[in-house]
């Protein structure tokens, strides 16, 4: 109806003695409950930059400017504020980090080589090789998180044959003799 019609039906109920007619009103949508979420895009590359680094819960929060708490809500897909963008950014930038820090460790209990340059006495810069040994505690824990080894050593058997071979080598003449072979 333009606004000609509205003014001629206005004039004809006026004159029948019938109330105007009225639009109806449109439905609004329910109202939102609680406070709205601080989530941005932006906040993505935040989040990469800093879990890439080996950052904490609490050090995410800080850079997107939200709770440890909150961040770790996002993360969970129980929470009913999950956010699947938030914890996908989250998991692959922890990821990288934990390949890094795999890739270092196994570097530091296995031994590497790397280059350093040194200073001659005639002040020429040299570059010079070097060896880089591995480290008893780099390899336990390499060991303990890659294959689950704890420390223990196994118990050779009473009847194994090479109980008498490593007591003879220790030393030790309180072992069982190995019995000869056929």
């Amino acid at each position: 109806m333009g606004a000609e019609e509205d003014m001629v039906a206005a004039i004809v109920a006026k004159r029948e003695g019938k109330p105007k007619p009225r639009k109806k009103a449109a439905k609004k949508p329910p109202a939102k409950i609680g406070r709205p979420r601080k989530y941005t895009e932006a906040m993505l590359d935040e989040v990469l930059l800093s879990a890439a680094k080996g950052a904490t819960w609490t050090a995410i929060g800080e850079a997107c400017g939200i709770d440890d708490a909150t961040a770790q809500d996002w993360c969970n897909p129980d929470h009913p504020t999950y956010c699947a963008a938030f914890h996908g950014a989250v998991t692959r930038a922890k990821n990288k980090a934990d390949d890094v820090a795999l890739s270092s460790l196994y570097g530091r209990a296995t031994g590497y080589e790397y280059e350093e340059e040194t200073a001659t006495n005639s002040g020429r810069v040299v570059s010079v090789k070097k060896r880089m040994h591995s480290e008893t505690a780099a390899s336990k824990s390499w060991l303990a998180n890659r294959i689950g080894w704890r420390g223990e050593t196994s118990r050779v058997e009473a009847d194994d044959p090479l109980l008498g071979i490593l007591a003879a080598m220790r030393g030790r003449d309180d072992t069982p003799a190995v019995p000869e072979a056929d």
